[in-house]
């Protein structure tokens, strides 16, 4: 396991979580990242939100991904929702 914490604290990875998603999140799997909530006031243009959880940059890219990786699904299986096709 990773040991990331996840954005905003979300840790899917959790030694308390991982034993049981383990029996459904498998390598083989894709996850498609969608944002359902975030902070209006923090993001206000593509820039903001790119600097939050854009793969380049983002401070929570790391820490999203990181839990997804810890069940051996691969970066490149993991997307956000609008990149996506």
């Amino acid at each position: 396991m990773s040991g990331m914490k996840g954005a905003e604290g979300f840790d899917i990875d959790a030694p308390w979580l991982y034993d049981e998603l383990k029996n459904y999140v498998k390598p083989h799997h894709s996850v498609a990242v969608v944002a359902f909530s975030f902070r209006g006031n923090r993001v206000k243009s593509l820039s903001d939100w790119d600097a939050l959880y854009g793969r380049l940059n983002g401070k929570f890219y790391g820490g999203i991904v990181g839990g997804f990786v810890s069940y051996g699904i691969p970066e490149d299986k993991i997307t956000k929702a609008d990149e996506a096709g």
